[in-house]
């Protein structure tokens, strides 16, 4: 999930019947659209200030959720 107020990528991961937050990282300018490769786990990151695009590589390591 995008934040686009702070410029972040948020990943969730399956805990019981529910999503819990995992992981942050920090992105391109309001970051409204994420599109994964499922054949590399390559994640894309396009930000609508600037068309700017963003490549986070699999095992990047994120921020621990709040």
């Amino acid at each position: 999930m995008t934040l686009t107020a702070t410029n972040q990528l948020e990943s969730f991961r399956i805990k019981g019947n529910g999503l819990v937050p995992a992981q942050t990282w920090l992105t391109v300018r309001q970051p409204n659209d994420v599109a994964v490769d499922a054949a590399t786990g390559m994640v894309f990151v396009a930000g609508t200030d600037g068309s700017q695009l963003q490549l986070i590589g699999p095992g990047t390591p994120g921020s621990p959720a709040s």
